[in-house]
């Protein structure tokens, strides 16, 4: 495919430049970088790493975690789990 299309970015000098020496190191330019990523983008009709609007502080990251070892309990048996919301609810006289 011809390449007729130029991109014009405004970008932070400090971020350019860590990253053109990373792409060096992997023998990848600008130009390169950025139709692989118009690629993907086109191929899997997603942006294929996540976009996060926030990172997590330090409360809601332990919270994910006790989550998370929840759901290995239950899922082990150690604990009961519902079905539902209902099921909640109904445990609990609601």
């Amino acid at each position: 495919m011809p390449k007729t299309e130029s991109i014009n970015v405004c970008i932070a000098p400090k971020l350019k430049a860590q990253v053109e020496i990373l792409l060096e190191q992997m023998g990848l330019t600008n130009s390169e970088i950025i139709t692989l990523f118009f690629k993907q983008v086109a191929h899997r009709r997603e942006i294929s790493f996540p976009i996060l609007a926030y990172a997590p502080n330090a409360e809601t990251i332990v919270a994910i975690e006790e989550g998370n070892q929840l759901i290995k309990k239950m899922n082990k048996g150690d604990i009961a789990g519902f079905a539902s919301a209902q099921d909640i609810f109904d445990s609990i006289g609601v």
